[in-house]
């Protein structure tokens, strides 16, 4: 059985990811790590709303032939950026899983950093990257909230 996890070029490389996957993946279960920056860059562009048949090609261009080569069950979408293209990711590719761990991964920061959960109905961003270009980019897709500071252990 194999899974694949999409992220970013930096987590693809990291020695964390390695040790998460040595502690928590059995060794039978193979691991496609896939570097999915350009899949990021659609959503941050806002061009998964706007322009979604380019958006599948990228997909496809990224993904086809690595999902050929190695066959995957599962795949998770480790970055925040990733769920936003879900819709199109099940429509290509309708037999595999994808999995999406923001809920447990913002639990996890907001246990870590100490925040607190903000009112039903209210919206708190975060970012540990450059938050003038993501702020810049939000407003692009009609989200005017102020984008804070976040860091991550």
């Amino acid at each position: 059985s194999s899974i694949g996890i999409l992220t970013t070029h930096n987590v693809v490389k990291s020695k964390k990811l390695d040790g998460l996957i040595k502690q928590d993946v059995p060794k039978r279960v193979k691991v496609l790590r896939i570097n999915a920056s350009t899949l990021v860059e659609l959503v941050e562009s806002g061009k998964f709303i706007h322009q979604k048949q380019y958006c599948k090609k990228k997909i496809k261009l990224l993904l086809q032939k690595q999902f050929e080569n190695n066959p995957v069950d599962i795949v998770t979408l480790s970055s925040t950026h990733l769920p936003f293209l879900l819709p199109i990711l099940r429509e290509i590719f309708p037999e595999i899983q994808f999995l999406n761990p923001a809920e447990a991964i913002a639990a996890k920061i907001m246990k870590e950093n100490s925040y607190t959960k903000s009112k039903k109905g209210s919206l708190s961003i975060y970012s540990s990257g450059n938050i003038r270009l993501f702020q810049t980019n939000l407003n692009k897709i009609g989200i005017t909230r102020k984008v804070k500071s976040l860091k991550i252990h």
